[in-house]
């Protein structure tokens, strides 16, 4: 009996699936260079299973809300965005109620993160300050530092 549980617990292993780890992390440089859009994002809508705190029930797309365009075109003023695959959060999600600077890649009916759970997704702000590599900057800081642009 014994040989058979060690046994078991070799076996179990290789056969369950979990979140893939980044291997090559990118920068906030390097994921907006490859983003097609960059802007300022306000979350207003959760799922069903969010609103009744059910973690096992996130949604695959959420709905924000572009407050600003930082980078980029996005035409409509409500986009859909790709978040979660199954269990694994490879796109771009925050909490209901909050604001974000968001990086996106344009797909055909919606939008994703620039290289999945690889590029930087979301970065939080407050409506005066953006949380970037640890630091607290203005929008225009932010700007002029990861776009090279003046307001």
């Amino acid at each position: 009996m014994r040989f058979f549980v060690f046994f078991f617990f070799l076996l179990v292993p290789s056969f369950v699936w979990a979140c893939e780890r980044c291997l090559e992390p990118m920068s906030i440089a390097e994921s907006i260079e490859k983003a097609d859009a960059v802007i300022v994002a306000e979350r207003t809508t959760e799922s069903e299973g969010e609103a009744k705190g059910d973690l096992s029930a996130l949604p695959p797309f959420i709905d924000i809300d572009v407050l600003d365009i930082l980078k980029g075109n996005v035409p409509e003023h409500k986009i859909r965005v790709k978040s979660f695959s199954g269990m694994c959060p490879y796109g771009i999600y925050f909490q209901k109620g909050t604001k974000a600077v968001v990086i996106l890649a344009h797909r055909q009916s919606y939008y994703d993160a620039v290289a999945g759970h690889c590029s930087v997704r979301v970065l939080p702000y407050d409506g005066e300050k953006v949380v970037a590599e640890g630091k607290g900057m203005s929008l225009r800081d932010f700007a002029q530092k990861y776009l090279k642009a003046a307001f």
